[in-house]
């Protein structure tokens, strides 16, 4: 157990260094403009009081109706991201001996490591294969557990390489228990969706992706 550690701890320092060479702080500030925003964000319009900041005003309302309303923010949340990792075989072919599932892994690297820098979470979901679910963490810890649920399905071997003999049948009430797993996240916000999408284009499947809150990111080949 101690070996396998070490090896994961040995896989997340290699992806870490091949990820982040001065490209850590661009990367942060696109998750901050995509995901977070400015800080606020528009709650309601109310009457306008003596007191309030005329900046405030929505003048457009003020010209329509003859009356003053101000706009009023709140605090914007913190985020939490659902990313779904598609575990399928098709994930394992790739070029140049790198996969596309290795590719996944050093995106999910990456919003773990930035998710814990603007304070938010993840939480991870295998789907493709036997699905299965890592709750929501952040930062090296979050990364760490990821790998070591990989490694717990095959898809990861003993010296943290990716195992590209791993192979899972789908039977027919584990497709759809998924197909049910994913109608649950159909109106979700904040879902990220990594995969070739070749199991996920057959009829039964595609009606998920098309919700205006999810952001599929297609793997072609390593990035």
């Amino acid at each position: 157990m101690k070996r396998k550690i070490e090896k994961i701890k040995e896989k997340i320092s290699s992806i870490k260094l091949s990820l982040f060479k001065g490209a850590y702080k661009e990367n942060l500030g696109k998750f901050k403009s995509n995901f977070k925003g400015n800080g606020l964000q528009f709650k309601e319009h109310r009457s306008y009081v003596y007191g309030d900041d005329i900046r405030d005003l929505n003048w457009s309302l003020l010209a329509k109706n003859g009356s003053p309303y101000v706009k009023t923010y709140e605090e914007e949340r913190n985020v939490n991201l659902i990313v779904l990792v598609d575990i399928s075989q098709s994930m394992l072919y790739g070029l140049n001996n790198v996969s596309k599932l290795e590719a996944c892994i050093e995106l999910i690297c990456l919003l773990y490591l930035l998710v814990n820098e603007t304070n938010d979470w993840i939480s991870v979901h295998f789907v493709g294969g036997k699905l299965d679910s890592i709750k929501k963490s952040r930062g090296e810890e979050g990364f760490f557990n990821f790998l070591m649920k990989l490694k717990d399905h095959g898809l990861l071997k003993e010296d943290g390489e990716i195992n590209l003999s791993y192979s899972y049948k789908l039977k027919k009430d584990e497709i759809k228990k998924q197909e049910l797993f994913l109608e649950g996240l159909k109106s979700k916000k904040d879902v990220i969706f990594f995969s070739d999408f070749h199991l996920w284009t057959q009829k039964g499947f595609a009606e998920y992706f098309f919700s205006n809150y999810w952001r599929l990111f297609k793997i072609s080949s390593p990035i």
